[in-house]
């Protein structure tokens, strides 16, 4: 059994802390999948999506107004504010 040094983070936090950052940096550089977008990159995209999976949540809708009560649940993943600008 590994032992978990992050307790005391938030569930979602955990599993991020899962991946590598070099492996995430390295697929983001060969699939060039930040090219075009300026507010929403790639490892917040990854980070909101897994949030929609542990939270069971069913739309893209669904997380969109579950993300304001996330708080500060991803900051220990670097991502310390969020925009719905464009959002209905």
């Amino acid at each position: 059994m590994q032992f978990i040094q992050k307790g005391g983070m938030p569930i979602i936090s955990q599993l991020l802390s899962y991946i590598p950052e070099h492996l995430l940096h390295r697929a983001i550089a060969d699939h060039n999948s930040d090219k075009g977008y300026k507010k929403l990159k790639t490892k917040q995209q990854l980070a909101y999506m897994l949030c929609g999976i542990v939270g069971k949540l069913e739309s893209l809708n669904g997380l969109i107004k579950s993300l304001p009560f996330l708080g500060t649940t991803l900051s220990y993943f670097g991502i310390t504010e969020f925009s719905l600008h464009g959002v209905p």
